[in-house]
C-alpha cells in the first residue's frame, strides 16, 4: 500500500509509542478499563492527539483535554481520518487544579510527560485521583539519562517553559497515596539504544532515504509490518537490565495506581 510522509515523525518517536501502546494494553486489560480521560494530551512529540487511539481502538471511550483550541482541531481531524470519532471527545480546560468532571467519571485517567507543562502539576495529580475510578497513569520524562542532560544545556528555552519539579516521581507518587491510590507498579520505559534529547531534526523526505516511520499508516494498515520493524530496536527494552541501568538509559519514568 501506498504510504504517506505527512505523518512522518521519525523512528524515536513512533518507538515510543509502541512502547507505550504496550503498557496501555496491559492497563486496559488488567484493570477493565473502558472510559479513559488523558489530561492534558500535550507531551507527545510528533503528531498531536494520538496517545490515546490505542485504547479507543481496543474499544475505550476515550476524553482528549487540552488548553489549546488549535491542538484540539488537529486531535479531531487525526480520530476521524482514522475513523475513530465516535469513541472521541475533546473539551478545553484552562485549570487543572478543577477539572469539569464528575467524581470518579473515568476509569482511568491518565498522561504522558504532561504535568511539567501546566501551572500546577501536583493540583492536576490530585484532580486525576479524584475524576478516575478504577486507575492514575502517570509518565515522566527521565531527569538523569544522557540526553535529557545535553537538552538541559542547549534548549534552555524550553526549560524556562517547564517546571521540573512536577516531573519528581517520589513526589507525584507521595501525592497518589495521599489521596487514597495504592501503587501497584513502577519503572522504567522508552529505552533504546539512543540517547533521548527531543531536539529538532532537519527533515529529510521519505524519497531520499527510503524509509518512512508513521504510526498513523501502521493504524490505518499502509505499513501493517511498523511494529516488527520498530521493535528491532526493542532489545534493551526487552531485556531484564539492572535497575541501576534502566536509570541510567531509559527515557521515560511511570507509575500506576489504584484505587
Amino acid at each position: 500500500m501506498e504510504k504517506s510522509e505527512a505523518y512522518d515523525e521519525g523512528l524515536g518517536t513512533v518507538y515510543e509509542r509502541f512502547i507505550l501502546n504496550q503498557i496501555l494494553k496491559r492497563i486496559k486489560s488488567d484493570f477493565g478499563i473502558t472510559s479513559v480521560l488523558e489530561v492534558p494530551h500535550y507531551g507527545m512529540t510528533g503528531v498531536e492527539g494520538l496517545n490515546s487511539v490505542v485504547l479507543a481502538a481496543e474499544g475505550c471511550d476515550v476524553t482528549v483535554v487540552d488548553w489549546d483550541e488549535g491542538r484540539l482541531a488537529t486531535v479531531r481531524s487525526v480520530w476521524k481520518e482514522l475513523k475513530l470519532s465516535h469513541k472521541l471527545s475533546v473539551r478545553k480546560v484552562v485549570d487543572y487544579g478543577s477539572l469539569p468532571f464528575a467524581d470518579r467519571s473515568y476509569d482511568l485517567a491518565w498522561n504522558f510527560a504532561a504535568l511539567w507543562h501546566v501551572k500546577n502539576g501536583f493540583a492536576l495529580v490530585e484532580e486525576m485521583c479524584r475524576v478516575a475510578s478504577k486507575t492514575v497513569f502517570i509518565c515522566v520524562p527521565n531527569r538523569i539519562q544522557p540526553g535529557y542532560l545535553v537538552r538541559k544545556m542547549v534548549d534552555r528555552r524550553f526549560f524556562k517553559a517547564v517546571d521540573e519539579k512536577f516531573i519528581d516521581l517520589q513526589a507525584i507518587k507521595s501525592r497518589l497515596i495521599k489521596n487514597g491510590l495504592r501503587i501497584v507498579e513502577e519503572g522504567f520505559f522508552d529505552i533504546p539504544p539512543w540517547p533521548d534529547t527531543c531536539l529538532p531534526i532537519k527533515k529529510v523526505t521519505g524519497a531520499k532515504r527510503g524509509w518512512n516511520w508513521s504510526i498513523i499508516d501502521y493504524y490505518k494498515g499502509r505499513d501493517p509490518e511498523l511494529e516488527r520493524k520498530v521493535g528491532r530496536y526493542a532489545f534493551m527494552e526487552n531485556t531484564p537490565l539492572p535497575k541501576a541501568l534502566q536509570s541510567l538509559w531509559a527515557h521515560h519514568r511511570y507509575v500506576i495506581a489504584r484505587k
